[in-house]
């Protein structure tokens, strides 16, 4: 599992659970769970009561197959849903994007490898 801070663990835990098609396990208000087909782990969303001022030191690398839709077009859903791009950064042939989920928490969504 991987574990998200949040103030609002529901919301964020409906969010996340939204892009995946899965469904969302309510625990409670201090801690909820997100699983979806295909997804390989579960992400846990716990409430905290202050906010983060620098950057998370885990993030999500969300790596597309190549039958999926583009990146530019998971991108564009993220943003849609509520995201905020970050930045795209091109190294070496490989290019993703850096994105914050509603609760500012950042993630990535690369090209497949």
């Amino acid at each position: 599992m991987v574990t998200f801070d949040a103030a609002d663990a529901r919301s964020l835990a409906t969010w996340w659970s939204e892009r995946f098609g899965g469904s969302r396990v309510v625990g409670d208000a201090e801690f909820m769970t997100v699983t979806a087909p295909g997804l390989p782990l579960t992400l846990g969303f716990q409430r905290i009561n202050f906010t983060h001022s620098e950057k998370n030191k885990i993030h999500l690398d969300l790596d597309l197959e190549p039958q999926d839709p583009s990146r530019d077009e998971v991108v564009e859903s993220f943003l849609t849903a509520g995201a905020t791009h970050v930045q795209r950064h091109s190294v070496a042939g490989s290019t993703w994007d850096v994105l914050a989920d509603p609760a500012g928490n950042l993630f990535c969504v690369g090209d497949p490898h």
